[in-house]
């Protein structure tokens, strides 16, 4: 394996970090004539009955334009029974059930003073026990949340095939482990809520962060009772996001405010805030394996408990991927997963890069490393014998909630055993510690993601303006993924123009061009032959009108070097566009058009790996950890743009970091006790280790444009393992949660124990 070369240059990035000229931050949240700013009342308790509400004291200040709260609901003209029953109200009824539960929204003249009329909001507050962990959620006699469903327990998923008894029986080696991946924050670099909305007419307009334009709108258009067309949200190009950007309910109920009062409103979140807005399931994870005599899984037997938070957002599929990645990429004959979900007094958890399979991919990964070393035999070899190799199948059928389901995936391409002795030695030599008391460990991980295409269609357009360039409009969030080079890329190439030729707009929900967001590393291929499409229909345009005005055929006609060609002859694009003034050449595109809509349940088009090793060094006195090396293995079907792949796979191995050795948003009488800057530790640069090593190949075998495929989550979920198996091999212990602290280590060692 070599490491990919590169093959695209990067766009000019203006003073604002734009990409080919489009708007910035600031010139997309313009100082308007009349702005006022918005502030949120928010529980301070995580579980607790809302009495009466006084906001008197807080409309006397001045500068106080309103308040929207319970009581006064009925004034906005919203449609509140349009929520889904498990999703978060609009603002708290009764009873409020996270710290940072939305009470009220005051709107003033200037911030400072609308962050001090919500501090006059007077509120009786009854404190309730709260409960933090599903398995403490789900016993009986656990204090309930939704006092209505009389249970805490939400959803429940279950994957199956074989017979796990049978499976059992045949084992002459059984392992049984608990792993546990706790609740974390998202915690991009700007605070997440912060966004504009206004009323012009009767058009909802919105600026603000979000990866799911399109559903936004939809969802407000909704509340607000007002048509899906008449919601404009548009997406600024700001940093990354992990699953946190969203429009909130603080925007939803500043534009209720700007309906009324006919007045732009500013929402600015904190820092602090953020903690509040959305976080990662915490999960366990109880596993029960079995091998036989000759070291070959047998059985694997998985129990799952999810904890989605307060409410059910984003739960059902933060649960359904846990169960579809529970087993890995391993050949397990009899296999079953059955997972519980259930609400907690935390934040309500939402999708976090990999949902669900980072989870699940730092058990089953650990599982193995204890298993292959129960039976004396190396953690690589094991894995060598029991993943599925090239042209093997997962099992054609399986049961899913009690229906027997006939599967559809494609075979297996990938090599794991050469890709894992290829970062094993891409660590170089094992060489001893420099003290003492240090000890050296190595570890590998791995992971199998697979990719359907969903049933919702992504569109895009291409438009040749005079000046001969073309603007890609689109719906898609960038969120520091690199979508707009991908855009331009795609676009360029498909065109025969300059990259520099292709401007990309930032996304605009008044454009009705479809598609279902930035998530679950489909971007490249969905959004990508929507623009390929796109573009496609509008070379022939160019070329029709090519031949119309200049003759010729139209398989005689090029675009080549950004320039159209007939023969020896060059034309210039502008040239062309002058010479019709009056037509407009625009062609929209759809990923259908490339690759057909199908059910993606049960059908899987193609795997896409994720490999890792690690080196640390452990010391046995402290616990402190060290990762020395560290090296990413990807395979990417086709590179669109190299500096992006890599700044992906780099970016998400650095989160990865984070996720193993320090984030943790942690929860101890009845409050978190960590949701700031500093309290909650990331990962810094003295953290990534001194050799840290991408290496990606190209097979073309995607269905993204020019074979690309997706890669973008493929480095995140095997850090932690990669780390924790490190650890592992160095001290001869397993630690069963992350993040992996000294003190973790210690008492795995058995030399730090809780004093009498």
């Amino acid at each position: 394996m070599v490491q990919a070369e590169r093959t695209q240059e990067a766009p000019r990035i203006d003073s604002w970090g734009k990409v080919s000229g489009s708007a910035t931050f600031v010139e997309d949240m313009p100082e308007l004539t009349g702005s006022l700013y918005a502030a949120p009342v928010k529980s301070p308790y995580a579980h607790a009955r809302v009495g009466a509400i006084d906001v008197s004291r807080a409309l006397a200040l001045e500068g106080v334009s309103s308040v929207l709260y319970r009581d006064n609901l009925h004034e906005f003209g919203l449609q509140l029974d349009a929520l889904a029953p498990l999703d978060p109200a609009l603002i708290v009824g009764d009873k409020a059930l996270y710290q940072g539960d939305l009470v009220a929204v005051v709107v003033a003249s200037d911030l400072r003073t609308a962050r001090r009329a919500a501090e006059l909001v007077d509120v009786d507050y009854e404190i309730l026990d709260p409960v933090f962990s599903a398995e403490a959620a789900l016993q009986a006699g656990a204090p309930i949340l939704h006092d209505h469903r009389g249970t805490n327990s939400i959803f429940d998923d279950s994957l199956m095939w074989g017979d796990i008894e049978d499976g059992f029986r045949q084992a002459v080696t059984i392992v049984e482990r608990n792993l546990v991946s706790p609740t974390v924050f998202h915690h991009p670099m700007e605070p997440v809520g912060t966004g504009m909305v206004r009323f012009a007419g009767d058009i909802a307009e919105i600026w603000a962060p979000t990866n799911t334009p399109m559903r936004d709108a939809s969802d407000i258009a909704h509340v607000l009772g007002v048509p899906a067309d008449h919601v404009h949200l548009r997406v600024p190009y700001v940093g990354g996001g992990f699953g946190a950007k969203k429009t909130t309910r603080e925007m939803a109920a500043a534009l209720a405010l700007s309906r009324k009062l006919r007045r732009p409103i500013r929402v600015v979140a904190t820092g602090e805030e953020s903690f509040h807005v959305a976080v990662r399931h915490a999960m366990e994870y109880r596993a029960r394996v079995g091998v036989d005599a000759e070291g070959r899984l047998v059985a694997l037997d998985v129990d799952l408990a999810v904890d989605c938070g307060a409410y059910f957002t984003g739960g059902k599929v933060a649960t359904h991927n846990a169960c579809t990645s529970a087993w890995g990429p391993y050949r397990v004959p009899h296999f079953r997963v059955r997972a519980k979900t259930a609400f907690t007094n935390k934040t309500p958890a939402t999708p976090h890069r990999g949902t669900g399979k980072t989870q699940t991919t730092f058990a089953i990964e650990c599982l193995m490393d204890e298993v292959a070393r129960t039976i004396s035999t190396d953690p690589v070899e094991f894995r060598e014998r029991n993943v599925l190799l090239p042209g093997e199948r997962v099992p054609e059928r399986f049961t899913v909630e009690g229906s027997r389901i006939a599967g559809d995936s494609a075979p297996m391409t990938i090599d794991f055993p050469s890709l894992m002795r290829e970062g094993m030695d891409a660590l170089g030599p094992e060489q001893p510690p420099l003290s003492p008391s240090l000890v050296r460990g190595r570890g590998v991980s791995v992971s199998l993601r697979n990719w359907a295409k969903g049933s919702e269609e992504s569109q895009a357009s291409a438009t040749l303006n005079p000046d001969g360039t073309v603007t890609v409009a689109h719906t898609a969030s960038d969120l520091g993924q690199g979508i707009y080079n991908m855009i331009s890329v795609v676009a360029a190439k498909t065109l025969g123009l300059d990259q520099a030729q292709i401007h990309v707009e930032n996304p605009d929900t008044s454009t009705m061009l479809r598609f279902p967001g930035a998530t679950a590393q489909r971007t490249t291929i969905e959004l990508g032959n929507a623009v390929y499409a796109a573009s496609t229909n509008l070379k022939r345009q160019i070329i029709d009108l090519a031949v119309e005005s200049r003759g010729g055929t139209p398989d005689a006609w090029i675009i080549q070097g950004g320039s159209l060609w007939l023969g020896d002859v060059r034309y210039s694009l502008s040239d062309l566009a002058k010479e019709a003034p009056g037509v407009v050449l625009s062609a929209v595109g759809s990923d259908t058009e490339v690759y057909p809509t199908d059910d993606a349940f049960g059908e899987t088009e193609f795997w896409t790996p994720g490999v890792a090793a690690a080196e640390v060094d452990v010391d046995r006195d402290t616990g402190e950890i060290s990762v020395l090396r560290y090296a990413i293995l990807a395979e990417a079907g086709k590179i669109l743009h190299y500096n992006s792949a890599r700044g992906q796979l780099e970016g998400g191995a650095v989160m990865g970091f984070g996720l193993a050795l320090f984030e943790e948003l942690r929860y101890e009488d009845g409050q978190v006790q960590n949701a700031d800057a500093f309290q909650y530790r990331l990962p810094l640069m003295r953290d990534v280790p001194p050799s840290f090593q991408v290496l990606i190949t190209e097979n073309g075998d995607g269905p993204g444009p020019f074979g690309a495929k997706g890669i973008a989550q493929t480095s995140i979920p095997c850090v932690a393992p990669a780390v924790a198996n490190a650890i592992f091999d160095a001290v001869g212990v397993p630690v069963s949660s992350t993040p992996i602290t000294p003190e973790k280590v210690l008492r795995a060692l058995g030399t730090l124990t809780d004093r009498p």
